[in-house]
């Protein structure tokens, strides 16, 4: 028998399929001109996971619509003088792709939106750039974006649809067991491991968090649960138990997790942390874009090419979407060899098979193994889900779903060429204007988290939001195993010691904590923090005096494992 995953591929393999015809055929049936806008829309919006779909949809209605605002508003003011009016969209697309560039969750995603809905239709529309031009363009794509929406929003009600349970189910499932495995690890006095699952389970945790934050928003959850919150006493429990064994007993730990959970308040609500923003990375996308844009504005204008205009939109579309994605420059790549796929297969379906079909039932039964098996992909691994989304956007693009079907091979084969520049721009820019390597932006997340921690120790609030901003980071570590375990460590051990502060009620051994954290970031010796710390007179509460000495056993085992590792 199939497992519940496997079924659930086909199942949305065969949803997707669905709501591609009907995208199709509806705008058809309808008498609007260019229903391709609503496959494309299907094809964008649909994942696996529903929540995520839904939240697609509204940033691409909302994102849309501000995209047609603009465009009316710049076409209104500069018209009349064409390059004054390219200038203008040139400045807005590359405005919202800086903004895209630092924001968060589907603000990304709308503000990429925004852009390129303003490049198509200012850009396809400049063959005839009246304000009755924009207008038309303008209302057909919101409208066939809409149909797009709601033939998807139908299908996935209408079906059974239980990814959203499976995959927040089988993230806690991971997790339990990881935890497991992390105890075991943990008595074996096994460093190494312990804190590879440690690892692991912050990765699962988060991903839980991203998911139930669209499940919150769009499905109907009772009772939504936040991890990230809960994990902060356990991470704070097993650092201190790799250097301080006496903590494993079980009333010590039944002490220690209970206090730690009622002093930091641990609940539901949604998690917050500090958001890390590479501004120098935002500004240089924006300036990438504009000159790929003027670039193919010039190339199209002085060419005299009469498909010209598909360039400018072409390269908004790459740029907006390829600058969110990691290690960008191997993706424009990857893009141009999908791109040679979609291309032939696109050639041979609209010309030997398409062009043959005498119903739109006859061109889709031709059409429907190619997108339930793109369909299959999205369900597969993040590679082959770009892959399926890159092939299924391209082949729609290029067999043009127009109505009536246009077979102009003439048109076809300048689509194509336009692909071919843009990414060619694309890669040139990347090139010329190199992003800031991955190493030297963990860096400066690493800095940026000290930093916050810095204001803690010079204004300490409730720890939750930095303890949750460390983890993050963490994470963002973890990418690269062995490399940079010095951060590792020091930020673990931190996050134990924001722990603890929280944790303990004097407050000179509360000041104490505060002294050691800044010591360990400015690079002070063991000797000095551990001197330091040991100045302190012993306190009233014994707690308190338990928690100093997990301190300074867990400040040793930082530097201790740090050489170790090197």
């Amino acid at each position: 028998m199939m497992s519940n995953n496997k079924i659930y591929s086909w199942e949305f393999a065969l949803k997707y399929t669905l709501a591609l015809f009907l995208s199709w055929y509806i705008p058809s049936y309808l008498g609007f001109d260019k229903p391709y806008w609503s496959m494309m829309t299907v094809a964008i919006i649909s994942y696996p996971n529903v929540s995520l779909s839904f939240a697609k949809m509204g940033a691409r209605l909302i994102g849309s619509l501000i995209g047609v605002i603009a465009v009316t508003v710049i076409a209104n003011v500069s018209l009349n003088d064409y390059w004054w009016f390219s200038s203008l969209i040139i400045l807005w697309v590359s405005l919202c792709l800086f903004l895209s560039s630092i924001s968060k969750y589907m603000m990304p995603y709308l503000f990429s939106l925004s852009g390129y809905t303003s490049a198509i239709i200012a850009f396809g529309a400049s063959l005839a750039p009246t304000p009755t031009t924009i207008f038309t363009l303008s209302q057909e794509r919101l409208i066939e974006i809409m149909i797009g929406i709601l033939v998807y929003s139908l299908i996935m009600k209408i079906t059974p649809h239980n990814r959203i349970k499976l995959q927040t189910d089988e993230i806690k499932k991971d997790i339990t067991h990881l935890k497991t495995q992390l105890l075991a690890s943990l008595v074996k006095k096994n460093k190494n491991q312990t804190l590879n699952k440690l690892n692991e389970i912050i990765a699962n945790v988060i991903a839980y968090d991203e998911f139930n934050t669209y499940e919150n928003k769009f499905s109907i959850v009772n009772n939504p649960i936040f991890p990230i919150n809960k994990i902060n006493s356990q991470i704070t429990f097993v650092i201190i138990a790799l250097a301080n064994r006496s903590i494993l007993s079980y009333r010590a730990y039944k002490d220690f997790i209970f206090t730690s959970c009622k002093a930091n308040h641990e609940n539901n609500h949604r998690p917050s942390y500090f958001i890390f923003i590479d501004w120098t990375n935002a500004a240089l996308n924006m300036l990438r874009l504009f000159i790929g844009l003027f670039i193919s504005l010039l190339f199209w204008l002085n060419s005299g090419w009469d498909y010209g205009f598909v360039l400018p939109i072409l390269v908004s579309i790459s740029f907006t979407f390829g600058v969110s994605f990691p290690k960008v420059n191997m993706l424009a790549f990857i893009v141009m060899g999908l791109s040679i796929i979609a291309i032939t297969f696109s050639y041979i379906l609209k010309f030997y098979f398409l062009i043959q079909a005498e119903s739109p039932v006859q061109a889709w039964l031709i059409l429907f193994p190619l997108f339930l098996i793109l369909g299959l992909l999205k369900s597969g691994s993040k590679l082959l889900f770009l892959a399926s989304h890159v092939l299924s956007i391209t082949i729609i693009f290029l067999i043009n779903f127009t109505n009536p079907m246009n077979y102009d091979f003439l048109f076809f084969a300048n689509i194509s060429l336009g692909i071919f520049l843009s990414i060619i721009i694309v890669i040139l820019l990347l090139f010329l204007i190199p992003f800031t390597s991955e190493q030297t932006l963990l860096k400066y997340r690493y800095l940026f988290t000290l930093n916050k921690i810095t204001d803690f120790i010079k204004k300490p609030q409730h720890p939750t939001k930095l303890n949750n901003t460390i983890l993050i980071t963490i994470n963002k570590i973890n990418a690269y195993p062995n490399k940079y375990n010095h951060y590792l460590n020091t930020l673990y051990v931190l996050h134990v010691l924001i722990s603890l502060h929280a944790l303990m009620e004097t407050s000179e051994h509360k000041n104490l904590l505060l002294t050691a954290m800044s010591m360990m970031i400015e690079k002070y010796t063991t000797d000095d923090i551990i001197a330091t710390i040991s100045q302190c007179s012993l306190s009233s509460s014994a707690q308190d005096n338990e928690y100093l000495r997990y301190a300074i056993g867990s400040i040793k085992y930082y530097y201790s494992y740090s050489q170790y590792q090197s």
